[in-house]
């Protein structure tokens, strides 16, 4: 078994925060506390915001072909969010993507996230599919965040219909 060394604080903690939620532990020691800097997080920020799509991989949906995003993040606790995203006017079907992230602040500018949920899109009938969803949040200001992310749709069971997302939101 390779040994592995994490050499940066706050990829540690993540990591350990991580684990910790998917394990639902209330209280993990991440070392002594003394020897870290004290460090304050913003408040995670809620957003609806406009964008792009840029496809990646896929034929079904305008997640793979790209178009024009409306793009939200609803804060539900300190490190779970609802990411949403709707693709639409690009040469494909429409898409919506509805997914429960868990965001973890590295500094006070950078929110990165991963989770998963269901993109829907109209074909011979309303489609749901399984979704999974990575990306960064980034805080421009107190009023905007900038954000880009990676949706996954899982389309059939051989392909997946796959976009960058792009875009600037107002926080509120």
């Amino acid at each position: 078994m390779p040994n592995i060394t994490i050499h940066n604080a706050h990829l540690s903690r993540f990591l350990i925060s991580a684990i910790a939620f998917f394990c639902d532990w209330t209280s993990i020691p991440t070392g002594n506390a003394q020897s870290l800097p004290s460090q304050t997080l913003p408040q995670q920020r809620s957003y609806v915001g406009i964008g792009g799509a840029t496809g990646l991989q896929g034929t079904t949906t305008s997640l793979s072909s790209g178009g024009f995003a409306l793009l939200s993040k609803r804060v539900l606790t300190e490190n779970l969010a609802i990411h949403s995203a709707n693709t639409i006017f690009g040469s494909s079907v429409s898409a919506s993507a509805i997914a429960l992230t868990y965001n973890q602040p590295i500094d006070r500018l950078f929110t990165p996230f991963l989770g998963g949920g269901i993109m829907t899109y109209y074909e011979n009938g309303v489609r749901i599919v399984p979704l999974i969803t990575g990306g960064v949040d980034l805080s421009i200001s107190e009023q905007l965040t900038g954000t880009i992310r990676t949706n996954v749709g899982f389309v059939s069971d051989r392909q997946a219909d796959v976009g960058i997302l792009f875009g600037i939101g107002l926080n509120y």
